[in-house]
Parts: C-alpha cells; structure tokens; sequence
C-alpha cells in the first residue's frame, strides 16, 4: 500500500465482505447434538462479595463499551451504588429483565 488511507480502504473491503457473508444455515442439525448435562450449580445467584471480586480483578484502563463508561467506574463505586448494581445484575440474573439503558 501506498499510504494510511489505501491500507484502511483494503482493510473496509475485507471486514465488509467478512461481516456481511450470509449463508444458509439448516437448523435441524442442532437437533442431532446430544445435550449435556446441566450443572445447576452454576445459575446460582452470584454473592455481592463475588461480584466485587470479580470486578477488582477486571484489567484497567480498558476500552469502554458502547455506553463509555470506563471499567474502573464500575470498579470504584461506592457501597449504596455497588447495591443498586448489583440489584440490577440480580434482576437481569433471575428475571432476564433486559433493561432498556444496556442497548445504548
């Protein structure tokens, strides 16, 4: 390539025809897939202490998501925030309740 500009232009060619490839797919075949079997104890509801764990864990200075809040946002709030957080990952968890605020 000769420059930034003709390196990105072959770059948007490749990922558009990578992204955009639609095949046919035949769904039956999932029906010959043997389901395995299910570890319950894995959907328990999550401790708050594991959650903060698990957070403090997280890498910084980390690329923000769609909504750019940056992940030490997350990972410094103070207690009353962290319960009104975790009270939403609880929702999410037990009632699949998908709140409008996550599609941003």
């Amino acid at each position: 390539t000769k420059s930034d500009a003709e390196a990105g232009e072959i770059f948007c060619k490749h990922f558009e025809k990578v992204f955009n490839n639609v095949r046919p797919i035949d769904e039956s075949v999932l029906d010959g897939v043997e389901q395995r079997e299910m570890l319950n104890e894995l959907g328990v509801t999550p401790h708050p202490i594991e959650v903060r764990e698990a957070m403090k864990k997280m890498a910084n200075r980390k690329a923000a998501g769609e909504n750019k809040i940056p992940l030490e946002a997350y990972k410094y709030l103070s207690n009353d925030n962290f319960d009104y957080f975790y009270g939403i990952i609880i929702d999410f968890w037990l009632l699949t309740n998908d709140p409008e605020d996550f599609h941003t």
